[in-house]
């Protein structure tokens, strides 16, 4: 993320759409390591993302919106 910085995203709710997600994800990481002792690999958490995003995509109102978040999924398999 550091690369491809979400915080120059022009569109505000993508951009916090792709902040919320990620944020989300690290917190679920972190509940899985805190409370169940799981450790998750950082291509585990960007595959996460990478899932949640596209199932958030689904629910797009205008085509625009569904490709960008796409694109932005895509970002985390890399």
């Amino acid at each position: 993320m550091w690369i491809v910085n979400p915080f120059l995203e022009s569109n505000q709710r993508m951009r916090t759409t792709v902040l919320t997600c990620t944020l989300w994800i690290l917190w679920k990481c972190r509940n899985a390591k805190v409370f169940r002792s799981e450790n998750e690999s950082n291509q585990q958490v960007a595959a996460r993302c990478h899932d949640d995003l596209l199932l958030w995509s689904n629910s797009c109102s205008t085509a625009s919106d569904k490709s960008k978040l796409i694109e932005w999924s895509n970002f985390f398999l890399a």
